[in-house]
């Protein structure tokens, strides 16, 4: 390799300048070292599992098993609810963090809202006839029924039919025994 040359600038305390210039001579190129020994392998995640539990406590974590589901459960105003992550890394260890929020109360009643625009105006009957009438045994009437737009509908009611003659009553018992005139008699007044 080329040797290097190098300059030295002196700044001197009566205020002159002092330069030296020097050659450097450069040695051979080293040889490359042979490669490191493989590191450990990396650690990683598993798995990471969520549960919840819902507690009166914003300061103390339910203990294990007190109430920790993988859903999220229903909490009262003013309870709290913990959310517990458990970290599984691939070296068998794992962590644990929890994080808690409050359920806010439930706030007071809004001011009533403003008064709705009026409604369509709803249809209503307007007159109900009967159009078709019929005293015969199974005959037909027919109503109809007319809407305040004009609409019409109609509907059929069919007459029975006329039963057949009852059985003849049973006979009637005997009255009481009548009062009959034995006798007349005349005489002039």
């Amino acid at each position: 390799m080329a040797d290097k040359n190098y300059r030295l600038d002196f700044e001197l305390s009566d205020g002159t300048t002092k330069s030296v210039t020097f050659t450097a001579p450069q040695g051979e190129r080293g040889y490359t070292g042979t490669p490191g020994e493989k590191g450990e392998d990396g650690l990683g995640i598993d798995t990471v599992d969520i549960s919840y539990a819902a507690s009166s406590s914003g300061t103390d974590a339910p203990s294990t098993g007190d109430g920790w589901s993988t859903t999220i459960p229903s909490v009262s105003a003013g309870q709290y609810l913990w959310t517990r992550v458990t970290t599984n890394y691939t070296d068998g260890e794992s962590t644990i963090a929890y994080s808690v929020g409050m359920m806010g109360a439930t706030g007071a009643t809004g001011a009533t809202g403003a008064t709705g625009a009026t409604g369509a105006q709803g249809v209503s009957v307007s007159k109900v006839e009967q159009t078709s009438t019929s005293s015969a045994d199974g005959g037909s009437n027919v109503i109809t029924v007319t809407l305040s737009n004009g609409n019409t509908s109609t509907f059929t009611v069919k007459n029975g039919s006329k039963g057949s003659t009852g059985a003849t009553g049973a006979t009637g018992a005997t009255g009481a025994q009548g009062v009959g005139i034995s006798s007349v008699t005349i005489t002039e007044v």
